[in-house]
């Protein structure tokens, strides 16, 4: 992707995201009609859309997805040794592998209790075989815990909104009648408490929809009732309103979304040879580390329970224009990248005591000590004028 660009990069994932749900509907298919199956893959991979990008995350949907499979059958040596072999590949790839041991847990059978509760016991002891042993284990947890913090703000671990996300209130609606109606086949009490473990998940940190999406096929078909007849055509009027709306959303661009990331801008502060260091959202801050370092400084690239300190110090300077000043200097920022959408701020203009709205650069920013460089889709550069580069 690196040296190809970044259709190569989105390719392997495209036929990653493809092939699992091939590999649902080809299970679904087995407990439900070609129709009814399609239904059920198609929305569960259009909720679960969305998230499923070029982040780890993918991957870590995935591993669950193998971890059900594999539990569908009872457990054997062969069985418990690919759970742990799994999970030491998983943990190494995305940290939702936390939810292995408590998953096997769950499919834990009277009939053979010794060999379940090994089979838990070698995926926990699993989680431990990263390179950084326990503190793998725990501090996915201080990075939950600190992603949360208001300074923040980062929709991915807030609880899911039904009104951003509608249909995720309309699977949770469907997944509770399918539940209720269930004819209870064997194991259905461990599907149950899969789906409503993920479920919570899902709903406490809305990052974790693609979990319970990419699952529910799997653990609902053996126990959904048949769709009668008369009633399957009818799928196929939600479906095609779907279908139609995701063609008519797309603009089908294999290119990285220029709306999040400032590819122009980053471009043209680079032809401009502009230096110092980078003030950025911490957003923003991965992609900007990506293009500068190592000749420039970028303040925070996204990883929150590395910033803290910082971001508390950003959030309360800004709240006073000396601590604003101050923070500038000692960081010697001077380049800053400002959201293009960042929401309009209302001042009090001090002679008539009016109130009005600006943009958030020309409260921080001010052109008397800053001019704007460079701008496009997602970011404003804004560079300091008594530090610019001479040559630029």
């Amino acid at each position: 992707g690196i040296l190809l660009g970044s259709p190569f990069l989105l390719l392997p994932i495209a036929i990653v995201i493809g092939s699992v749900f091939t590999f649902l509907f080809i299970l679904a298919r087995r407990q439900m009609s070609p129709l009814v199956a399609f239904s059920v893959v198609f929305f569960a991979w259009y909720g679960a859309r969305p998230w499923l990008r070029e982040r780890p995350s993918t991957f870590g949907a995935v591993f669950l997805l193998l971890l059900l499979v594999i539990l569908q059958k009872p457990l054997s040596a062969k069985r418990i040794a690919l759970i742990a072999a799994l999970v030491v590949l998983w943990v190494n790839v995305h940290p939702s592998a936390l939810l292995a041991p408590v998953i096997v847990l769950i499919w834990v059978t009277r009939s053979d209790p010794v060999r379940s509760l090994i089979a838990v016991a070698a995926a926990g002891i699993a989680l431990l075989v990263n390179p950084h042993g326990i503190n793998g284990v725990l501090n996915p947890l201080h990075v939950a815990s600190v992603a949360q913090m208001p300074i923040f703000a980062n929709e991915e671990w807030t609880r899911t909104s039904f009104l951003e996300f509608k249909l995720f209130a309309i699977w949770l609606a469907l997944l509770a009648v399918a539940l209720l109606t269930s004819a209870r086949r064997f194991r259905w009490i461990a599907s149950a408490l899969t789906i409503v473990f993920l479920a919570a998940l899902a709903w406490r940190f809305a990052r974790n929809q693609p979990l319970l999406y990419i699952a529910t096929p799997l653990l609902l078909a053996p126990h959904l009732r048949p769709v009668p007849e008369r009633f399957r055509r009818l799928l196929l009027v939600p479906v095609g309103v779907t279908a139609l709306a995701i063609v008519a959303a797309s603009d089908f661009r294999t290119d990285i979304d220029r709306t999040k990331f400032p590819v122009e801008a980053t471009a043209a502060v680079r032809r401009l040879g502009l230096d110092g260091n980078i003030m950025s959202p911490y957003g923003m801050g991965g992609y900007l580390v990506w293009s500068f370092l190592p000749e420039r400084r970028v303040l925070t690239d996204g990883r929150n329970e590395l910033f803290v300190d910082y971001q508390k110090r950003v959030t309360d300077s800004r709240r006073n224009s000396g601590l604003w000043q101050r923070l500038l200097d000692d960081y010697d920022v001077r380049i800053a990248f400002v959201p293009t959408g960042s929401s309009p701020l209302w001042v009090r203009d001090p002679a008539s005591g009016a109130r009005r709205q600006v943009r958030e650069w020309e409260v921080y920013f001010p052109a008397g000590q800053w001019e704007i460089v460079a701008a496009d889709e997602a970011a404003v550069v804004l560079a300091r004028r008594q530090k610019k580069n001479a040559g630029t």
